[in-house]
């Protein structure tokens, strides 16, 4: 059919370079060029196995840059740093179809040797992206992967679709340009193409009254569920965890489906109150017409809105499991005994940060213009705690990560301008949501540092003395004490073929992942799978007396975690409690006197009010340390008590709040 044309799924309208992506996957000199400091003669591409093998001083490669050298009279000897633009763009991408006269002498192992012939110079990119190519048709190419980055088709700009196909325009604008308009403002212009702003035929009017309502009622249902910043040319797997649950809440609400239960885990993750307002109106909406909505939440606004409310604890962890509250909403005499209810009620207060001000600047960030960011000047104030706010969309994070971290990270200006006065920090530390391990390996203790001292103190017993255990068998990861089995996994994985993987307690250990004779060494009565078992606020009464262990475990307690299990894998930890996790582990990191940058994103996420006043109080101890935090965050409670952020947009020279 002729919408196919108009589609980069279909192969009627698809790219033909990126078949319908819009984007290409391209070598990455940033990623290539590990130690930027060395020359590429001399390990600055050490960092990788492929780069090591382009970079080796007595491989081909490296004969031919240097040919191309002396051929250009260029010095490559230099470190990275120090190539100029031109000569970094010859040592990548080449110098095309010149031919140069290479004399290799060779090293491999006991042989040596020389070899000369003519080639041309296609750049360590080209040479990159040409074995990947070869490696890719038989499936060896994914260790490659780190080594590139996606980006914007050449030939259709990223849009997906023919060229053609993009010379087809409604009142200037074609399919891709359209699409690319933010949910709100597609629908405003769909509005203004049936009116007379807009010079159009009888015949392109009659077609738009007929379509133009049919898009904006979908359009209305994303707006509704607090998506109207995106566009529909964004792609899912750019989405936030939120933002997929919202964007299939509204495909749902806009089907008028009854009799359905819906269930929804913590839906206003990353919205701002007034998205949660509409958040609300949508939920209302599926409920009125007779479907159910169960929705576990901590924010107040929602728990508020509820007809019926179940209260589960008292306790996180093994100290939660328990109904507090089964009632209606209304039923004020059950649940005035109820935590969470007294917080909403204000008869529980938060925990007040103690409010300071600074004259001392940390950094300035000027011209910042990631995604959202329209080249606005930014001033941090040091050893504050500076919250980031906006509506959900308004680039909080753009500015969070996308400029001031990958700056940092990359040691070099990202998406900005300039930023001055960063280099005072001895750390710059990101705390966000993302995963710490995929395997079952990690846990609390090994990520936060504890179980090396936990095993040191197993393997000082007498027991293990007279055993001849050292503190390596006390690890699962090591064959000294695993159990032969499972590799000290605890489970035996089965592979289901087309079915996802089965995991089977170890039949030997019987999940306790250790040998028969590691478990036999105890300390104060307990084997080292017994700790492992107990939660960290069990583990911090058992090693009250280590001064050692019990620095770590106290840090893990005050972060809110004290009813994780010592060794619970760290695959199956919440967002939030990575984060939680992640700043247990900066903080035991920290030096004294050491200036440190903490970022966190959104770190309310999946806090109850007493987790939240906890972290308030944690912050403010980071504060009088002598840090300098800045918080991206929707949560009042975070808000109301920090120093907020406003931002001067240059051109318009006005005051933006993001």
């Amino acid at each position: 059919t002729l919408s196919n044309e108009f589609s980069f799924n279909h192969e009627s309208g698809a790219c033909p370079v990126c078949k319908g992506l819009g984007n290409q996957l391209k070598s990455d000199p940033v990623k290539i060029v590990t130690n930027p400091e060395k020359s590429l003669i001399d390990g600055a591409m050490n960092g990788t196995k492929t780069g090591k093998f382009y970079g080796d001083p007595w491989g081909q490669h490296i004969a031919i840059l240097k040919a191309v050298g002396e051929e250009l009279n260029l010095d490559f000897s230099k470190s990275w740093n120090k190539l100029s633009l031109e000569e970094k763009r010859i040592a990548m991408y080449g110098t095309g179809e010149k031919i140069y006269h290479v004399n290799w002498q060779f090293k491999r192992k006991s042989r040596e040797g020389e070899h000369k012939w003519q080639t041309q110079w296609s750049g360590f990119c080209g040479y990159i992206e040409e074995e990947y190519q070869r490696k890719h048709q038989d499936k060896r190419g994914a260790a490659m992967l780190p080594l590139f980055s996606s980006i914007k088709c050449d030939t259709c700009l990223g849009s997906g679709l023919k060229k053609e196909i993009l010379n087809y325009k409604i009142n200037g604008i074609n399919i891709f340009e359209m699409a690319s308009l933010s949910i709100s403002k597609l629908f405003h212009y769909l509005s203004d193409l049936n009116s007379d702003k807009y010079k159009l035929s009888p015949t392109q009017k009659r077609i738009i009254a007929e379509i133009a309502p049919l898009i904006q009622n979908k359009l209305q249902k994303l707006v509704n569920a607090g998506l109207s910043y995106l566009s529909i040319a964004r792609k899912t797997d750019s989405l936030s965890g939120g933002e997929l649950q919202r964007l299939r809440l509204a495909v749902h609400s806009g089907g008028n489906l009854t009799g359905v239960t819906y269930i929804l885990d913590e839906p206003t993750i990353g919205l701002h109150p007034r998205d949660t307002e509409k958040m609300i109106a949508t939920l209302k909406e599926l409920s009125d017409i007779g479907n159910t909505v169960l929705v576990v939440e901590h924010d107040k606004d929602m728990i508020s809105s509820a007809d019926h409310l179940i209260e589960l604890g008292p306790g996180a962890g093994t100290a939660g499991g328990n109904i507090l509250a089964n009632c209606a909403a209304d039923n004020l005499k059950e649940l005035e005994n109820i935590q969470t209810y007294q917080y909403i009620n204000k008869k529980k207060k938060m925990y007040q940060i103690a409010h300071r001000s600074s004259d001392e600047i940390a950094f300035m960030i000027q011209g910042a213009r990631a995604n959202n960011l329209k080249n606005i000047d930014v001033t941090i104030y040091k050893n504050l705690i500076t919250s980031i706010t906006g509506v959900s969309g308004s680039g909080k994070s753009s500015l969070l990560f996308d400029v001031l971290y990958y700056s940092y990270k990359n040691k070099r200006i990202s998406n900005a301008d300039s930023i001055i006065g960063l280099d005072q920090f001895n750390d710059v530390v990101l705390i966000d949501q993302s995963p710490i391990a995929k395997s079952s390996v990690s846990t609390p203790a090994t990520f936060s540092g504890v179980f090396d001292h936990i095993r040191k103190l197993f393997a000082s017993t007498d027991q293990a003395g007279n055993s001849g255990f050292k503190h390596s068998h006390f690890s699962y990861l090591n064959k000294a004490g695993q159990c032969p089995n499972c590799k000290g996994l605890g489970y035996k994985k089965v592979s289901m073929d087309f079915l996802a993987d089965v995991q089977l307690e170890c039949e030997v250990c019987h999940g306790k992942r250790y040998t028969d004779e590691v478990l036999e060494i105890e300390y104060n009565g307990e084997n080292i799978f017994n700790v492992l078992s107990m939660t960290i606020s069990e583990s911090t009464e058992f090693f009250i007396e280590n001064k050692k262990i019990i620095k770590y475990l106290q840090i893990l307690e005050e972060v809110g975690l004290g009813y994780l299990a010592l060794g619970q894998p760290l695959n199956t930890l919440s967002g939030g409690e990575n984060q939680r996790l992640k700043l247990a582990k900066a903080l035991l990191n920290s030096t004294k006197n050491q200036q440190v940058l903490y970022l966190l994103d959104e770190p309310t996420t999946g806090l109850h009010f007493a987790d939240i006043s906890r972290l308030l109080k944690l912050l403010e101890k980071i504060r009088e340390a002598g840090n300098t935090i800045i918080v991206v965050e929707h949560n009042i409670d975070m808000i109301k008590p920090v120093t907020g952020l406003s931002i001067w947009d240059r051109k318009a020279e006005s005051k933006v709040v993001i």
